[in-house]
């Protein structure tokens, strides 16, 4: 059974789930929202989740997984074994807002091919960024 599955069977959707993290290399994302993440799908809390990055920092995937366990390593509470980390790199993925909608929506559509039911996929979106006055890079919404 894999690391992420635990109590798949239990708790959490029954269904796959895609986390688009807006704003995943900012200081909310490190010291909170990348640490939970990694707490609920070691747990098996969100079973056959798949994480997607994106932010205005032009980085690689690899990149933004040094960025999460350099995270883990100074935010996390608790530790934590090499095995439950690759289980948790490996489902970390990431675009940068500049590649555009395209990027995005092939990246989403890839981790939803990668779980293990694709038809009952869902996409979770999470905004970790403040809101700007318009003519910034995250304007507020209407």
């Amino acid at each position: 059974m894999s690391v992420l599955r635990k109590n798949s069977t239990r708790v959490g959707p029954g269904y796959p789930q895609v986390v688009v993290l807006v704003g995943a290399t900012g200081d909310l994302s490190r010291r909170k929202l990348l640490t939970g993440l990694f707490h609920l799908t070691n747990a098996g809390f969100i079973p056959w989740c798949r994480i997607i990055g994106v932010s205005l920092d032009d980085i690689d995937a690899d990149a933004f997984r040094t960025i999460a366990r350099d995270s883990l390593d100074k935010f996390l509470t608790r530790k934590f074994s090499q095995s439950e980390w690759e289980a948790f790199a490996a489902s970390l993925d990431y675009v940068p807002l500049a590649a555009g909608a395209n990027a995005l929506k092939e990246a989403v559509d890839r981790a939803e091919g990668s779980t293990r039911r694709r038809d009952a996929a869902r996409p979770l979106f999470i905004r970790a960024t403040k809101c700007r006055p318009s003519g910034r890079a995250t304007p507020c919404p209407g």
